[in-house]
């Protein structure tokens, strides 16, 4: 590791050291808290140049693509008792309130995923609801990439 002398207020010095009574190293703290400061900024524009900016944007996407897969494909839900079909995209989530809880499923890779496992709508509403028969049209919810809002998945 390279080091680089950079002037720090001896008073500031001096408190560390009194405050630790010498059991705490300057330097090490210096570097903490510009490693923080580096990873809480990453990519914010209103701090660093348009071109970091931008190259950290290309990289959460990449990171989403990886995580979800492609945006424009995702899960195709059928209505069992009507000719229904809605396409939920990849990326989307879908919930359950059972009891006073919440748990959210998210569709990645054409599939939905529940606690490791992947699943159809219906057998994750079940799932939610311990195990119990249960209709998913009625009892879930979704919110896509472009949602705003949960919207019941009857209203789909």
């Amino acid at each position: 590791m390279s080091t680089l002398s950079v002037p720090i207020d001896s008073a500031l010095v001096s408190e560390i050291v009194l405050r630790s009574r010498g059991r705490r190293d300057v330097v090490s703290i210096v570097n903490n808290v510009m490693s923080d400061f580096l990873e809480r900024t990453y990519g914010d524009a209103d701090i660093w140049s348009p071109e970091h900016a931008d190259d950290a944007a290309d990289e959460s996407v990449g990171d989403k693509l990886r995580e979800y897969g492609d945006p424009s494909k995702g899960l195709v839900w059928a209505h069992q008792f009507e000719p229904r079909l809605v396409q939920l995209p990849n990326g989307t989530q879908v919930r359950a309130r059972p009891y006073g809880t919440i748990k959210v499923a998210e569709v990645k890779r054409q599939q939905l995923w529940f606690e490791g496992v992947a699943l159809s709508p219906s057998r994750f509403a079940s799932k939610a609801w311990n195990n119990t028969s249960r209709s998913a049209w009625r009892d879930l919810e979704v919110k896509r990439p472009e949602d705003a809002d949960w919207i019941p998945a009857k209203s789909l």
